[in-house]
């Protein structure tokens, strides 16, 4: 049998079971989410292993799990990554070796199997092992928190009545079971844009919103999963399945992945990356101060957003000195809405409700 029938067979098993799961617990593939679980070492010893995994389209995919050292307080740890395919008993095999230097040549192999992974380990000689995971799913503690005394609700999965849609048939937004869906493309270069503004403007806010993003595992970087939501019409939080992929630095060791889950586009990284696999429910909070203009107009005092997704604080007062690319509105201190962008993707959301910070945005 070919690679190509055994990557086909694999799919329709995994994509049987995503149809009858994605409805009640998010879970779009069985495979690719976040694992928890042991290693041990044969004749004793054993230690946490988390792993989180993607898929990767064909039949493909990649795990990096952590192997945390037993000790109480986990301060060490060791990081590896094994290649997944998709195998005709409906099984995902993973195998690898990995040079780790004086300790030698190590051989990874591993199998998922009705929602467990269980692997082996040797170097061949003196150490030898075995690790065992089920996939573990994460749900924040704020997915479905209720607004806020004083809260302006825009969003509650029944219509679009707090929200400037566009004149005409509106092609670009729906609601589906109970949330807003950005209606997906086939090209995402070419279409006409129509993102999602929202009536009530403020100055200062706190935002809470849920999102999740497609299973688009041929995707990659924007192109998988991608959304975002405009602060004031100027302020992108970006929204993308960055589930899993490994993170990016510059020459002095600071996080440079500006456009992730959590970042302010092109100008701030997340401190931590926070994504939850796709298909499930993920929570923003976000907390905006608006900048301070002098009599010319410039910034005297910048804006300020803290960011805090999936429970995670990943922006903290970071200054807001310039509106991000590609932003609706220019500068400016005058109120505006809350703005979805229209990325052509089918991120949805649900549960979007804001509060106003100052006296002045309340009047």
């Amino acid at each position: 049998m070919s690679r190509a029938t055994v990557w086909l067979v694999g799919f329709i098993a995994l994509a049987q079971f995503a149809l009858s799961h994605a409805a009640d617990d998010g879970i779009v593939d069985p495979s690719q989410g976040n694992w928890l679980g042991e290693w041990n070492i044969d004749g004793g010893g054993t230690g946490k292993l988390t792993g989180k995994i993607i898929g990767l389209g064909r039949g493909e995919y990649r795990a990096t799990f952590v192997a945390y050292d037993g000790g109480e307080q986990e301060s060490e740890s060791f990081t590896f990554s094994l290649n997944g395919t998709a195998l005709i008993d409906g099984r995902i095999e993973f195998a690898t070796s990995i040079n780790l230097g004086p300790l030698g040549m190590f051989d990874y192999t591993a199998y998922i199997k009705e929602g467990e992974l269980n692997g082996r380990y040797s170097n061949g000689k003196n150490y030898k092992g075995g690790f065992s995971l089920k996939r573990h799913v994460i749900k924040p503690s704020d997915i479905g928190a209720k607004p806020l005394p004083g809260a302006i609700v825009l969003f509650d999965g029944t219509n679009l009545e707090q929200w400037k849609v566009a004149a005409g048939d509106n092609l670009r937004w729906r609601i589906r079971d109970g949330a807003l869906e950005n209606v997906p493309v086939e090209d995402n270069t070419t279409f006409e844009r129509q993102h999602l503004a929202s009536r009530e403007s403020f100055r200062n806010g706190q935002i809470h919103m849920e999102y999740r993003t497609p299973y688009l595992p041929e995707s990659r970087e924007q192109a998988r999963g991608q959304g975002g939501v405009f602060l004031r019409g100027r302020y992108e939080v970006q929204i993308v399945d960055d589930f899993g992929f490994p993170r990016i630095k510059n020459a002095l060791g600071e996080f440079a992945d500006n456009d992730i889950s959590g970042a302010v586009f092109g100008q701030h990284a997340p401190r931590e990356a926070a994504s939850l696999p796709p298909g499930e429910w993920q929570s923003l909070d976000l907390t905006i101060i608006s900048p301070e203009l002098n009599a010319e107009g410039k910034v005297q005092k910048p804006g300020m957003l803290t960011a805090v997704h999936n429970g995670i604080t990943v922006q903290e007062r970071v200054a807001l000195e310039r509106p991000t690319k590609d932003s609706p509105f220019a500068v400016g201190i005058e109120p505006a809405g809350m703005i979805l962008e229209d990325a052509g993707q089918a991120v949805q959301y649900r549960n979007i409700w804001m509060v106003r910070l100052d006296q002045a945005d309340k009047q």
